[in-house]
């Protein structure tokens, strides 16, 4: 389930944000990873191959996005690890503005701009590159703040063109440091910009830590406590390091922006990965101290069956009266005959303007087919604006909409774009605006209403008939922040069909709404509930000792403090060398993995070996060398001394009669399909294959060539020693946009 899968493992993804105190480096002619590489192939919406090796083999992508500096470099929906901490921002220049390559990266266009993490003052950076033009004098940068000093390199009419400095052995390529000479105490931006001309590869970047940094304490590393109750738990952050401000969040990240700054005790009602850091002075972060906190039976209702969200309305409401900006509000009343009355303390007459019956509302609806939810005001103006919401700098109040609290961000109900404000009231009149459902939901259901509560308050009411209201739960006070927003959660636990809506009876304008969950503990509910269970229950449990591998003869030893333990390994080849697309170098080196477990007992955790057979004092096959021969030979002696993971559960692709077993493949265990031939095709249908990695046996000699349009998909292949060859893509696919034939 993918929202489980995104709850449950956003603990383990990787989040860089470089502060004061931090040094780092961004190598480019380091090469890009494998897992970079295949994300990349696979994201063709937003990456596009501008480039191949001499093998065909793609190792140059363009991006077709226009990235911002709140927007991080991401393939495949995941950020890119090497250049993650740096952010970029291309302005109205073409999409095709970043190039990523295997050695370098190249921005083509002036007017970019590159920011790095905010830093301190005395701390330097560095930059590398040349331009991309061997002949152009034209390719330069400057810094964008007037307190960085250029400290190394020339400098040509105000410009740095890559013309000083160069660095030995790199023709073209020229060095250019600045430092930060801010009078600023706390961290500042840096920002580079490419002028007069684009066009420039650069293949360095890095920042120091500064010497006064250096000489001053890091924090100690936070701990956490908590106490777990029934569908809550409270958790406690201590420090032992004084004059530390302690941060938290529940994204494995170091960045303030996206943490809460911590006051108090907090409740989480639904299990979190809690991340915690202490800062001194803005200037040293502590280590991070990360944790899964669990709740005990969690309230889990997250199947959505309905969602009001203003960007559906899209500039709808700029139109007449009430719903138009410009317009004052207008009375909910008809007017009436005007009474005379006496002033008590003058005597004199005052005319008071009558008040008629109450009018007709004005109704917007959804724009669309078949609208499933409407506005409705007797007077007061609603207005529909274009704002958007951003899930960092939290508790940040101005500029745009930020989260109030770290918690208030929910990967089961994001905040989208755009609000509809609850605007100006009449004089004299209650406000009476309100979003309303133009379909009944069956309860019991949950709303969340994600809303910036600068006016106020508002509340969630329910109806039968959509004429008589009933108010749910606590009303959504006014917060009086003009530029936060939070997520406000009401339960309403009948057993009918009811209408929803969100309505202002009392109080202040410009509570702004962005969007109105209703949920139920529907399927999906049911089957995360479970699984927290699960997990909880395991959490319990007393874990097995970490297995220790030892390498003697051939063959793998385990053994485990544990008694009675059942070992479960997997192998992966992680240094190879391609060739070409149908050729691997192998080896060196085999990584072996193993955890114990035993019923009644949580796993234990992966203890793990690399084993370098090019320095194995062993000829396998007596032919007076060691080799690829060899090594194969000693893998499949293990395979044969140890259980590797289960074939019925691990698929595979196969071609021929004989049969694929433990002691004749090495790399199939991340497979994840079957599908058996009797004879050799020349084309596999991968239309069954969805996000999933592919690995596909075949007879020596037999090629398999997977293309995704024009673009080759990037495979590894192993000989297995005895006829046959394994092939496997190097990141997932999905097949129904491949082809595959096979070459004989």
């Amino acid at each position: 389930m993918k929202k489980l899968l995104f709850l449950l493992t956003a603990f383990l993804s990787i989040s860089i944000c470089i502060h004061g105190q931090e040094k780092i480096i961004w190598d480019f002619t380091k090469g890009l990873s494998d897992e970079t590489v295949a994300n990349l192939n696979f994201d063709t919406q937003n990456w596009n191959s501008n480039g191949t090796d001499e093998s065909g083999i793609t190792n140059n992508w363009k991006n077709l996005t226009k990235p911002t500096t709140t927007m991080p470099l991401k393939a495949n929906g995941k950020v890119i690890a090497e250049t993650a901490g740096l952010l970029f921002d291309i302005g109205s220049n073409d999409y095709n503005s970043i190039h990523l390559a295997q050695d370098k990266i190249r921005l083509t266009r002036k007017g970019t701009i590159i920011a790095f993490p905010k830093l301190l003052k005395g701390q330097k950076v560095t930059i590398v590159g040349k331009a991309s033009n061997g002949t152009a004098t034209n390719r330069g940068i400057v810094p964008v703040q007037d307190y960085l000093v250029l400290t190394d390199g020339a400098v040509t009419n105000g410009n740095c063109i890559f013309v000083g400095n160069q660095v030995e052995g790199s023709l073209g390529t020229y060095s250019f440091t600045w430092e930060v000479q801010s009078d600023n105490e706390e961290p500042v931006d840096v920002q580079f910009q490419l002028v007069p001309e684009g066009g420039i590869d650069f293949t360095y970047f890095a920042i120091d830590s500064g010497e006064e940094m250096d000489n001053k304490a890091f924090p100690s590393k936070p701990t956490i406590s908590y106490t777990m109750e029934n569908q809550q738990t409270t958790i406690e952050l201590t420090c032992e390091s004084e004059d530390a401000v302690i941060w938290y969040n529940f994204e494995n990240t170091t960045d303030t922006a996206k943490s809460t700054k911590y006051v108090h005790p907090f409740v989480i009602k639904m299990p979190q990965n809690v991340t915690a850091f202490a800062v001194i002075g803005g200037e040293k972060w502590s280590e991070l101290s990360q944790q899964r906190v669990l709740v005990r039976d969690p309230r889990v209702v997250i199947d959505i069956i309905g969602h009001y969200r203003a960007a559906k309305w899209n500039d709808k409401s700029n139109g007449d009266g009430i719903f138009s900006w410009g317009k004052i509000a207008a009375s909910a009343y008809e007017l009436g005959e005007d009474e005379v009355v006496i002033d008590p303390e003058t005597g004199e007459e005052i005319i008071v303007p009558g008040r008629g019956p109450k009018k007709e509302p004005e109704v917007r609806d959804e724009p669309g087919e078949e609208p499933k939810w409407f506005v409705k005001s007797y007077g007061q103006s609603l207005l529909w604006q274009n704002i958007s919401a951003l899930n960092d700098k939290v508790g940040t109040n101005e500029g745009g909409y930020y989260p109030y609290m770290a918690g208030d961000i929910d990967p089961f109900f994001p905040i989208t774009n755009y609000n509809i404000q609850f605007y100006k009231i009449f004089p004299d009149e209650e406000p009476n605006g309100s979003i309303e459902s133009k379909v009944k939901f069956q309860a019991p259901f949950d709303i969340v209403v994600l809303a910036n509560m600068q006016g106020g308050p508002l509340v969630v009411q329910v109806s039968a008939d959509g004429k008589q209201w009933e108010t749910i739960g606590e009303e959504i006070s006014k917060t009086g922040y003009p530029h936060m927003w939070k997520k406000y959660t009401r339960s309403y636990d009948g057993d009918d069909e009811v209408y929803v809506r969100l309505a202002q009876l009392t109080g202040d304008m410009s509570a702004k709404v962005f969007d109105i969950y209703v949920a139920v503990a529907g399927e999906e509910s049911q089957e995360l509930l479970e699984e927290l269970n699960q997990e909880l229950v395991i959490s319990t449990m007393q874990k097995c000792a970490t297995p220790t591998i030892a390498f003697t003869n051939g063959k793998l030893q385990f053994t485990c403090e544990t008694e009675g333990v059942e070992f479960v390994p997997s192998i992966s080849l992680i240094d190879t060398e391609i060739e070409s697309n149908d050729k691997v170098d192998l080896f060196s080196v085999y990584r072996f993995n193993v955890y114990a477990k035993k019923e009644g007992y949580a796993d234990s955790d992966v203890a793990t070996m690399d084993i370098d057979f090019n320095r194995l004092n062993g000829d396998m096959n007596h032919d007076g060398q060691i080799s690829i021969a060899d090594a194969t030979a000693i893998v499949n002696i293990i395979l044969n001394d140890i259980t590797v993971i289960d074939p019925e559960q691990k698929f595979y692709y196969s071609v021929g009669t004989e049969k694929v077993t433990r002691t004749n493949y090495t790399t199939v265990n991340n497979a994840q399909f079957k599908l058996e031939f009797s004879e050799i095709p020349e084309e596999l249908d991968l239309s069954a294959i969805s996000q999933q990695q592919v690995i596909i046996l075949l007879p020596e000699g037999c090629i398999p060539i997977i293309k995704k349009g024009q673009n080759i998909v990037t495979t590894t292949s192993v000989s297995l020693g005895n006829g046959y060859s394994v092939y496997t893509t190097t990141g997932e696919i999905n097949g129904s946009e491949c082809t595959c034939t096979v070459l004989k």
